[in-house]
């Protein structure tokens, strides 16, 4: 693994400097900032330049712009950037709340060298694995199975776990947000409505393959089926405000296939990673 690159943002001199010579010792890549302001520059300006850094070190009291201000626009920018917050024991809540918002850890003033070694070797060591997770990728098939009665306010946590897991596999989140929420909650509702009859005791069947190349799902409901081939076709202009079928072609304009069995209660959703040609 590369030699993680990390930024330590501290108004004080004295710290932002023993900070700095302690780490630059044990081989890390160092760069510093006096406050959250010029730290967001650094970090955007590294970003264009596509060599991110991979740890930022952040005092949470700084004129500019504070620690907690700085933790959230990083993370807007780039997720994958670990931040360990510098708090001191009075602001102890800070620190919580700074985990909440996605910090990994932090380090209590004044903080010792062999805490901050530890800490900033348990950070170094998170992206390590990430990056060892990451070479596994391409010989990976992610799986979720749900068996979900049939309740319509369980549809938004599907998708939502779909995103995640297909995330970690390297697609697009925005992408996904954009497609995967209307295709789940057309395909599970009309599942529930119309295949199960809205029957709580009767079940929707969900399973989602994720790999390099595609997103797979697969919706399969108790109910009788129905004649997919007596739908109007949807894509047919003159069918555009029919509400019959209007499902389906919400889901084809988001999904690269959609297939239905002869039973017409079960459905296959395909999104590839990449556009076929």
């Amino acid at each position: 693994m590369a030699t993680p690159r990390i930024l330590v943002v501290e108004d004080s001199k004295t710290m932002r400097f023993y900070l700095q010579d302690l780490l630059k010792k044990e081989g890390y890549l160092i760069e510093t900032a006096s406050n959250g302001k010029e730290a967001l520059e650094a970090i955007e300006e590294s970003q264009r330049l596509n060599n991110a850094f991979n740890i930022v070190i952040t005092d949470v009291v700084m004129p500019e712009m504070d620690g907690l201000e700085l933790l959230q626009k990083v993370k807007e920018i780039n997720r994958d950037i670990i931040i360990i917050v510098i708090t001191s024991e009075a602001t102890i809540e800070t620190a919580i709340r700074a985990l909440n918002l996605g910090a990994t850890n932090f380090l209590r003033k004044p903080p010792n060298s062999k805490e901050i070694l530890d800490v900033v070797w348990r950070a170094s060591r998170l992206k390590e694995l990430s990056f060892e997770s990451e070479e596994l990728i391409p010989f990976m098939t992610r799986t979720l199975y749900m068996e979900i009665p049939s309740q319509i306010r369980l549809i938004k946590g599907i998708s939502h776990n779909i995103i995640q897991e297909a995330k970690l596999m390297g697609y697009d989140e925005r992408e996904l947000r954009d497609k995967i929420p209307v295709t789940i909650d057309e395909a599970v509702t009309n599942a529930i409505r119309h295949g199960n009859k809205g029957d709580e005791s009767k079940k929707v069947k969900i399973q989602v393959d994720i790999n390099t190349e595609k997103i797979k799902i697969v919706i399969k409901d108790e109910g009788e089926g129905f004649k997919v081939q007596e739908v109007p076709d949807p894509t047919d202009p003159k069918n555009f405000l029919k509400m019959s079928g209007r499902g389906i072609l919400f889901m084809r304009l988001s999904m690269d296939e959609v297939v239905y069995n002869d039973r017409g209660n079960e459905l296959t959703l395909i999104k590839y990673k990449y556009p076929k040609e």
